[in-house]
């Protein structure tokens, strides 16, 4: 079920898929025209004219594919038919090469020419005879059927066509004299797709003196006749607005998965950016899909404010816990520290880049974006202000923004009362605050106090936020228990409904106070022989806090 997930989750964060991406452009190749300049080595100066027709949307970019392995100093001049030029990046890789042009000055509906200009040694495959050396050229197959497809070879005088002629469809074969040169030209009604097309000369092999037998051996085979379609429309580059859209989804997940933990440990999330949960996610999804649009179409400054916004809403401060409603408290059993033995529910893990599991999934993001940035035609540098990104969204909402669990926090209230040392301590009891709901919310240490004045209502030890831990002094207004904490500790006194009176205090200067308090003195009065006999009998000591 998880993994029908993803294309879904990819497809809502607005992911460039190709299909999405072919509607944009309508083109297609009519025709191509070849020019051959053969020189005496048998190398050759290669001009291919091709023919483009836009019929809707705009151009992004053309590779052509199955041209001469060994081709050198390739260039291109693109054109309209009504002279207007235009200039695109043309990078080359194992015999394809690959033009690619800017959104805002690429080529719209019309037909154009792309002429490109390139080095290609032919003697590898050049067969010599006694007084001739056949020289050929292959033209790639194309993507789709081309019509009135022409080449020229300018050959040395002399040259003629083979003997060999092609019978399976009908080729227009003429000759002249040109600037000192002979033109063998072929003209072919059409050239079915993907069919690669080979044509050749035989020259005088005087006239040919650069090239020898042991040159044309040393340069190894000749290559078989390329089948490889020769025009895509090429894309863009995929990298950057891959790497938008999986900034996006750690986003997400970071969202979802901080939410769902503060929800385990009974605590609020505080963003960053105080938006409900709900428009957060809408505005993430949204912000991502135009992020990857305008990245796909290279405006990448705006998508890396669209993306810094993103890592914005995904932020949290530290989640506050919620404080306990109704409820009561009461002793811990046996049950609840079996439970707090047992290792909690952690949901952010898969969201939180401090931990190995988020750090995992880090690392798979960037191993993807590797290889999509490894695959584009053209290497976009905007993909490194990704790589740069991509951790973010899981690093501005990790587990130390939240509380403690309940469960933890037992766990580490146990471990604090194992740790009270004092000359002379108090007795101490452990205390949960249970809801109405039936589950508790927090674990307390309660002091014990040999007597209590009238007025004292609880001291005890707690664990904050910040999992620091503090004493909690509480009584009751104008009271015997109010008047001697107002001697004690210098404490602030925070007043709160109901005539109670909160202070909270270190550690140790609740331990002390634990021993220090003391019930109300009395007025002196007048006793009976029979009252100053049991004077000096021992009193009970009084109940502990509740």
């Amino acid at each position: 079920m998880r993994g029908r997930l993803w294309p879904i989750l990819l497809a809502a964060l607005g992911l460039p898929l190709p299909q999405v991406a072919h509607a944009w452009t309508d083109s297609r190749v009519e025709t191509v025209r070849a020019d051959v300049h053969l020189h005496p080595d048998a190398s050759a100066n290669i001009d291919l004219a091709v023919h483009v027709r836009v019929r809707g949307g705009w151009l992004e970019g053309l590779e052509i594919a199955g041209l001469d392995p060994n081709l050198q100093d390739p260039s291109v001049e693109f054109r309209s038919e009504n002279g207007e030029r235009f200039r695109p990046t043309l990078t080359q890789r194992e015999g394809r090469i690959y033009l690619r042009f800017q959104r805002r000055s690429s080529p719209r509906r019309g037909r154009y020419i792309a002429t490109l200009h390139y080095r290609s040694d032919l003697a590898a495959g050049a067969q010599p005879s006694d007084d001739r050396v056949r020289v050929s050229w292959t033209l790639p197959g194309w993507q789709a059927g081309l019509d009135g497809v022409e080449i020229a070879i300018h050959a040395p005088i002399g040259s003629r066509f083979p003997e060999v002629s092609d019978h399976l469809a009908t080729i227009e074969r003429t000759t002249e004299t040109q600037d000192g040169k002979q033109v063998l030209r072929w003209r072919r009604a059409h050239l079915p797709r993907t069919l690669p097309w080979t044509v050749a000369v035989d020259a005088p092999r005087e006239a040919l003196e650069g090239f020898t037998e042991a040159q044309r051996l040393a340069r190894g085979p000749a290559q078989p006749p390329a089948r490889a379609v020769a025009l895509h429309v090429v894309r863009g580059a995929f990298g950057p607005p891959v790497g938008a859209v999986l900034l996006g989804l750690f986003a997400w997940l970071a969202v979802f998965f901080f939410r769902r933990a503060a929800q385990l440990r009974r605590a609020t999330p505080r963003p960053w950016i105080p938006l409900p949960f709900a428009l957060r996610t809408i505005l993430i999804t949204l912000l991502t899909t135009v992020a990857a649009t305008l990245a796909y179409l290279g405006s990448s400054w705006i998508c890396i404010g669209l993306l810094t916004l993103v890592i914005l809403l995904a932020g949290q401060r530290r989640a506050e816990r919620r404080a306990p409603g109704l409820g009561r408290w009461r002793p811990v059993t046996q049950a609840d520290l079996a439970a707090a033995r047992r290792p909690t529910k952690r949901a952010l893990p898969w969201a939180d880049g401090t931990t190995a599991v988020g750090s995992l999934v880090w690392l798979t993001g960037a191993v993807v974006l590797a290889g999509v940035h490894g695959a584009d035609v053209e290497s976009s540098p905007f993909t490194a202000w990704l790589w740069a990104m991509l951790p973010l969204p899981l690093w501005c909402a990790t587990r130390h923004r939240l509380p403690l669990a309940p469960e933890a926090r037992l766990a580490a209230v146990v471990r604090l009362a194992s740790q009270l040392r004092a000359p002379v301590s108090p007795a101490i009891a452990l205390t949960l605050h249970e809801g109405a709901d039936g589950q508790w919310h927090d674990a307390r240490i309660r002091l014990i106090t040999v007597t209590r004045p009238p007025g004292l209502l609880r001291l005890d030890i707690a664990l904050g936020d910040d999992d620091v831990a503090y004493g909690v002094l509480l009584t009751r207004e104008h009271s015997e228990g109010e008047k001697q904490a107002a001697s004690f500790t210098d404490a602030e006194a925070l007043r709160g409904p109901g005539g109670r009176v909160v202070r909270v205090v270190s550690i140790h200067e609740a331990l002390a106070l634990a021993l220090r308090f003391r019930p109300p003195r009395k007025k002196a009065r007048k006793v009976t022989r029979q009252q100053g006999r049991n004077r000096h009998r021992l009193r009970p000591p009084a109940a502990p806090l509740h």
